[in-house]
């Protein structure tokens, strides 16, 4: 995977600000990132990072299905980012601004593969669906913004 999968020129980019640990895993339940105590985990070549306000960091090859878990490790909110990126834009944006998080609370969230048509798109609009859940139930979107909206972010 890595690298080869990226040569698409789309993939996501999760950004999460809050308490949480982060698991990634492929589409055969095998974990292949990881972000535990706020250290970013070499699983495999995808890349986990934090950044300098202590966001974790997650990049995902649009061309396979993940699911990411994240457990919370106190109390407080979250805001959880999803970037669609696609030559070298930001064509979907999807953000949801401070989740309240109490310690042990998994969330759960899917990043599903764009489909043949959306990989061989340029700069187009994509319909890749997204949810975060918790507990079974599907959070609302505090904000889904595409196109130039998702541009000038």
């Amino acid at each position: 995977m890595g690298q080869s999968a990226f040569s698409s020129n789309k993939y996501r980019e999760i950004v999460i600000d809050g308490s949480v640990d982060v698991e990634v895993y492929n589409r055969s339940g095998g974990l292949v990132a990881a972000i535990i105590d706020d250290t970013p985990q070499r699983v495999t070549s995808l890349i986990t990072e934090m950044d300098e306000a202590g966001e974790k960091i997650v990049y995902l090859p649009a061309t396979d299905n993940y699911s990411i878990k994240l457990t919370a490790t106190g109390d407080g909110l979250m805001t959880y980012s999803l970037y669609e990126h696609s030559d070298d834009k930001v064509n979907k944006l999807l953000i949801y601004y401070d989740v309240p998080i109490t310690n042990g609370q998994i969330f759960d969230c899917s990043a599903p593969a764009f489909s043949d048509e959306e990989l061989n798109k340029y700069r187009s609009i994509l319909n890749t669906e997204y949810q975060l859940s918790t507990n079974g139930a599907i959070l609302e979107q505090r904000m889904e913004l595409s196109g130039e909206e998702a541009c000038d972010c």
